[in-house]
């Protein structure tokens, strides 16, 4: 079923994680983390809302300790654990995505 299902995606999934100083984020399509993290999920976990997203980029930046762990998790158990590719970067000093808007429960 995994293979399948990455079959119609036709492709690796790719994201990000962009490190700086202090901390670091995984990014994501929006749309991709609604399909494997749903909204009534999101909405009454206690591990959202360390995140931070970009509205007009439709990207999310989960935070390296909970969310970013529990949403790869997910990734996997829908497509597999070879589905994904991460390209790293790093930011000295403080990254722009802290100055974005939080992600998470209300």
């Amino acid at each position: 079923m995994k293979e399948k299902e990455l079959e119609e995606r036709a492709q690796k999934i790719k994201t990000i994680f962009h490190e700086d100083s202090g901390h670091g984020w995984l990014e994501v399509d929006l749309d991709l983390f609604i399909e494997i993290c749903p909204p009534e999920y999101v909405n009454k976990s206690d591990i959202y809302g360390f995140g931070y997203w970009d509205v007009e980029k439709s990207k999310v930046y989960l935070e390296e300790d909970c969310e970013a762990p529990d949403f790869c998790k997910r990734l996997d158990a829908k497509y597999g654990e070879d589905s994904y590719e991460v390209e790293y970067t790093y930011c000295d000093g403080y990254s722009p995505i802290r100055k974005l808007p939080r992600f998470g429960c209300e």
